[in-house]
């Protein structure tokens, strides 16, 4: 039978809309089912001849070591913080004269290390804290501070010379003026500096209020006013910005260190210390609730949060080898489930999209 050209555009019509239906449902699907709050990355001390990066992408039922001895450098990784699904950061120990900065932009397939191209100070670093794509800071040893505002291809030092012999060992960076930072004086202090100006200068709040006596280890930032800080023995909370901080903490005189803290919402907080101690409040600090794991002989170092129910914590064993942990829960705190990671690595962070730190 004879074809007319419009017989042939009418069919053509037919599979264009057949193939672009189908093709679009596939797409809504896909859109539909994404869950970024699936990725996760945790951190830590080297095996095999460099510093442990581990994966998921599914909500933690699986994770994978990311990078090699060629892409990442043999010290430990302190702190990871991922901008979305491919974008993401890690600060760690210092190596062949620089600071170490690891970047991403393929959710850790390859890693690049920023190195002394870069102009990196020799330091380590505790902790990176970006706000968008091409805007982080870091802080670390010597009293380091430095951002960047192009996506860590150059950077600023923003360091504070009064400050030049403290450990800072957080840094939050709440907008593009508000920054937070805590750590240690020289004497062992704790100390927390505050700039509300994009760190072109920087107040130490501690100065003013009596803030600690020892060392501040981690801080975890709600808004502008509220924010915690873990450190030796402490837990604190401001909930004015900064301008007064008050001890909110479930021990009296013990001397073991309070690590990690992570505020959910003005209610509910979460902090992990030595021994596989883990307390929670739901009252803003006023009553706090011990809750119960496996893991009495590790630190917990580090905890992350989706809400009041869904957590993750990450550590590492009191003692040679220090092998590491990490745990999960999804009721509350009622129950901690020891998660494997796919390495005996100890643990420093851990970071989920969509959490809280």
């Amino acid at each position: 039978m004879k074809t007319t050209i419009s017989a042939l555009l009418f069919f053509a019509l037919i599979a264009m809309i057949v193939s672009c239906s189908d093709s679009s449902t596939g797409n809504d699907d896909g859109a539909e089912n994404f869950d970024p709050t699936l990725y996760g990355w945790a951190v830590g001390d080297q095996t095999d001849g460099y510093g442990t990066i581990v994966h998921t992408t599914d909500g933690g039922d699986t994770w994978i070591r990311q990078g090699d001895s060629l892409s990442i450098p043999n010290v430990s990784l302190h702190q990871v913080r991922a901008i979305d699904t491919l974008n993401v950061w890690v600060v760690g120990g210092n190596a062949d004269g620089h600071a170490v900065i690891l970047k991403t932009t393929d959710g850790g397939t390859s890693w690049t290390n920023l190195g002394a191209s870069r102009a990196l100070p020799d330091v380590e670093l505790s902790a990176v804290s970006p706000l968008d794509y091409s805007t982080l800071w870091v802080a670390g040893s010597e009293g380091t501070i430095l951002v960047s505002n192009d996506g860590g291809e150059t950077w600023n030092d923003r360091s504070d010379p009064d400050y030049s012999m403290c450990i800072l060992s957080d840094i939050v960076a709440v907008d593009y003026d508000n920054i937070w930072i805590c750590g240690a004086t020289a004497s062992g202090d704790g100390m927390i500096l505050h700039s509300t100006n994009g760190g072109s200068s920087w107040v130490c709040e501690s100065d003013t209020t009596m803030v600690s006596e020892d060392y501040l280890i981690s801080m975890s930032v709600l808004n502008a006013d509220v924010a915690w800080i873990a450190g030796h023995a402490t837990s604190l909370r401001t909930i004015d910005g900064g301008t007064t901080w008050e001890r909110k903490c479930p021990f009296g005189e013990v001397i073991f260190d309070v690590n990690g803290v992570v505020v959910v919402d003005e209610n509910t907080v979460w902090i992990v210390s030595d021994y596989g101690n883990i307390n929670k409040t739901t009252d803003n600090g006023e009553n706090w609730t011990s809750q119960v794991s496996d893991a009495s002989g590790y630190y917990m170092l580090r905890i992350c949060a989706f809400n009041e129910n869904d957590a993750w914590i990450c550590g590492m064993e009191q003692f040679p080898p220090c092998t590491g942990i990490m745990l999960h829960t999804t009721d509350g705190g009622t129950n901690w489930n020891q998660v494997s990671y796919g390495t005996e690595g100890g643990l420093w962070d851990i970071h989920f999209i969509g959490a809280n730190n």
